[in-house]
């Protein structure tokens, strides 16, 4: 297969035979590949130096190989390997071990070694093959990828919460009408000097995603792209999360022009949301799953929260990019309320407070997280 770098200027061959053999055991599987590489450049570009003492020329035809080609041809080396058991369930393996021998002045042999690594080596079987694991059939991704996550709680200050039981003060005329019905919504520790609120737990949800990138392909353009989609949500389906729900929060990683380099993308989901002036309800915990072009894709469109309010009509504008039901906002979305005063009347009239405006607010933007390049 000739390289891209010119009509025959490097070529690699698989060397059958020696080439795919592989070995099971109780422990492991190993599988191995065996190449060759040709080049009139490790001759060309050799550098020569003479001998100690000597008038010989000692050709140094291995520090092009090493320098130059072998870091190319390393980072075109896939980092797993499906090695198929049935039909329908295979064992992933992982690149251990590359190794390099000189044949001739113009060809190198190259063997790459694919194995269980020592953390999935057990004999209780597993691995990441078959139908099971984390993608469970679904395709987000066209790359070989980690996935950590952490569900957990944060609090978050809220003015106003749903009426189980307002009673009036034993001193207050009886004609005196309730401020709030229960059922219904009212502020929370509302005084003349404002609305003290409370805080509340709301659940959250974080994961981070690690590619193994080749060092061909992670490039500083790509590093100032992560930077530009910072505190960006996503405008389509994203690992199953519907579109505005999620928002990439921070990336790392850390190599060199020999090797893969782990990418950590971090994430965190918010799930979206609508107002009703009539039900409340989460979003169904299980996955609805629709099958496209004989492929597994989760469906989004009900992934969102009805949060019961019964002083304002339910949401009708879309603010999820476009995509999600009418009246569904993203989870990022900041909602406001105004109060207006109302005098209740009674022998002993008061001024409070009543919710008189909502108003859902977008301030983070949308981008196509295709640019991730998962």
């Amino acid at each position: 297969m000739p390289s891209d770098f010119g009509p025959n200027e490097v070529v690699y061959e698989e060397v059958f035979g020696d080439s795919r053999g592989f070995t099971i055991n109780r422990q492991t599987i190993t599988k191995d590949f065996t190449f060759r590489i040709s080049s009139d450049w490790f001759v060309e570009w050799a550098e020569s130096q003479n001998l100690p003492g000597t008038n010989l020329d000692l050709l140094y035809d291995d520090k092009v190989m090493q320098q130059q080609l072998l870091p190319i041809f390393y980072g075109l080396v896939p980092l797993t390997f499906m090695f198929y058991i049935s039909d329908t369930e295979f064992q992933l393996l992982y690149c251990a071990s590359l190794t390099a021998k000189q044949i001739n002045w113009t060809t190198w042999e190259i063997k790459v070694t694919y194995d269980i690594p020592d953390d999935n080596g057990s004999n209780q079987g597993g691995g990441s093959g078959g139908a099971t694991g984390p993608s469970d059939g679904e395709n987000n991704s066209v790359k070989f990828t980690q996935v950590s996550f952490n569900g957990s709680v944060t609090t978050e200050k809220i003015q106003k919460a749903r009426v189980i039981e307002c009673q009036r003060a034993k001193n207050r005329p009886g004609s005196e009408p309730l401020p709030y019905q229960n059922g219904g919504y009212g502020l929370i520790g509302y005084s003349e000097d404002g609305i003290e609120g409370a805080e509340v737990y709301v659940r959250s949800f974080k994961f981070q995603i690690t590619q193994y990138m080749p060092p061909t392909k992670l490039t500083y353009s790509y590093v100032r792209r992560l930077s530009r989609l910072l505190t960006t949500m996503n405008s389509k389906n994203f690992f199953g999360f519907a579109p505005g729900s999620v928002m990439f929060m921070g990336y790392s990683g850390e190599g060199d022009l020999y090797q893969a380099v782990p990418v950590t993308l971090e994430f965190e989901v918010k799930p979206n949301f609508r107002f009703s002036d009539t039900t409340e309800a989460i979003a169904n915990p299980n996955d609805q799953v629709s099958i496209v072009g004989g492929k597994k894709v989760i469906v989004t469109t009900n992934q969102f929260d009805t949060i019961y309010e019964p002083e304002f009509p339910p949401t009708e504008v879309n603010s999820s990019n476009g995509v999600q039901p009418a009246g569904v906002h993203s989870g990022w979305s900041i909602v406001a309320y105004e109060y207006a005063p109302q005098i209740v009347s009674g022998t002993r009239g008061r001024v409070i407070r009543v919710p008189s405006h909502r108003s859902v607010l977008r301030h983070y933007k949308y981008a196509d997280y295709k640019e991730f390049q998962l």
